[in-house]
Parts: C-alpha cells; sequence; structure tokens
C-alpha cells in the first residue's frame, strides 16, 4: 500500500517524458521565465511540472480535470487561501486517521496470523470458515481504500497544502485529484 504513490508518480513522471515529451524549454516557457532565468527558478518550475500530476495551466493537461467544490466558489468568487487551507487540512487530517485505523486493524497477534494464514490455506475458498472469508473480503476492499486515500493524502493534497501555505501557488491551480467515484468505471474517469 506505501508503494501506490511511488507508482502513481512512477506513471505520471514516464507520461512527461515518453509520452509528452517535456523538455526544459517547454518548462521554461509554460513557467512563462526567461531563456536566461537562474537555476533555482527552473528548478523551482520543474518541480511545479513533476508535483502536479494534472498538470493544471499547462498545455498537457489532464484531460477532464474535476473543477473545484462548491464549497470553494460560493458567492461566485475564486477560493480565498484561508477558505482552501482550513477544508483541505480538515480532509488530510481525517484521511490520515482512516489511515491510522486501517493499519492498526490490519495488525495482527501472531497466533491469529498463524491460524488465518497457515501454509496452504491461502488459496482455500470453498472451506474457508467465515472469519477467514472475513479478512479476505476486508483485505482486498481494504488495500483498495488505502491505495486510493494513499494517492489522495500524499501525492495531492500534502503537496497542495504545503504550496498553498508557502504562496507558491493559488487554491485554484489544486482542483481535486479523482473525479467522482461513482463515475470511475474507467481509469479516464478515475482520474477525473
Amino acid at each position: 500500500m506505501l508503494g501506490t504513490p511511488a507508482m502513481a508518480m512512477a506513471i505520471h513522471l514516464l507520461n512527461l517524458l515518453l509520452i509528452n515529451g517535456i523538455d526544459k524549454y517547454d518548462v521554461i516557457r509554460e513557467a512563462k521565465l526567461e531563456p536566461s532565468a537562474g537555476i533555482v527558478s527552473a528548478l523551482a518550475a520543474a518541480c511545479n511540472v513533476v508535483f502536479s500530476m494534472q498538470g493544471i495551466g499547462t498545455r498537457w493537461q489532464a484531460k477532464n480535470t474535476p473543477s473545484l467544490p462548491a464549497f470553494y466558489t460560493l458567492n461566485g468568487q475564486s477560493p480565498t487561501r484561508g477558505r482552501f487551507l482550513l477544508r483541505e487540512t480538515a480532509i488530510f487530517l481525517w484521511q490520515y486517521l482512516l489511515l491510522d485505523i486501517l493499519f492498526d486493524i490490519r495488525r495482527r497477534d501472531p497466533e491469529d496470523v498463524v491460524e488465518q494464514h497457515a501454509l496452504g490455506t491461502e488459496f482455500i475458498y470453498l472451506s474457508a470458515t467465515r472469519e477467514q472469508w472475513q479478512k479476505k473480503i476486508f483485505g482486498v476492499f481494504g488495500h483498495l481504500l488505502a491505495g486510493r486515500v494513499l494517492i489522495d493524502i500524499f501525492l495531492r493534497r500534502f503537496i497542495a497544502i504545503m504550496a498553498i501555505a508557502l504562496c507558491r501557488h493559488s487554491p485554484a491551480n489544486w482542483p481535486p485529484a479523482f473525479g467522482s467515484m461513482f463515475d470511475a468505471y474507467t481509469v479516464r474517469y478515475y482520474m477525473g
């Protein structure tokens, strides 16, 4: 589960380098830097490209990127920094709590591990006990839920909070990482 954000980042980097073929000139052009810009400016622009998984505001922005939630644009105004940070921090904290609960549930006594996962019991389906079935089902759904939260919490939410708090980006540059879960029946709809 902890490898999920690393895998998503690897796919993102492969997309930037191999599919879109982005080089340093593209980064400089998208950041609107002068060609003679210093190394620090160019490095900051490259970090923006790497950590913006959806490419917001660039020519390679992901299609179907979801818009900001209505919470942010209550009076038709763009979201304020304070409102954005308050909501994103609250969501970050409950997601972190959810991960803590999921990982705590997964922690088991050594006797339980031996009983539930003894040699040869991992592929027993028809004669599995009720407890074994519960463990198998919880394992699948627990991994899916934790993987989805890990991608959201580390690859988007944490970086967004830091970027907005340090005044590096505006809240409009950080739409949700995912579209509606009810529309997530394809990869394209899952990501937006």
